[in-house]
């Protein structure tokens, strides 16, 4: 039934028949984890049974997350050596 409606409101839009509900999916998911949304948010969005589903069909999309990591504990090392000089700086008084 909903395929049959989605068919006819793509015939209606004048869209090609191979735009599908499953493209539309898999579109979502593909944008999804390529904009750094979870991969644990989108398998519960589609519905896996497992991450693992997920993974195995999307982690090509699934950004890197070194850079990230790196980048909090950049951010981690800066404040706490600057709390370091300053409880140094205090005791040389």
């Amino acid at each position: 039934m909903a395929h049959r409606r989605f068919a006819a409101a793509r015939r209606a839009a004048g869209i090609r028949g191979s735009f599908t509900p499953h493209l539309v999916r898999h579109m979502s998911a593909s944008v999804a984890l390529s904009n750094s949304v979870p991969i644990t948010d989108v398998s519960r969005w589609l519905g896996h049974a497992n991450i693992q589903t997920t993974f195995a069909i999307y982690w090509h999309l699934v950004p890197s997350s070194w850079d990230a990591a790196k980048a909090a504990l950049d951010r981690e090392y800066d404040a706490w050596s600057k709390g370091c000089r300053a409880l140094s700086n205090k005791r040389n008084i």
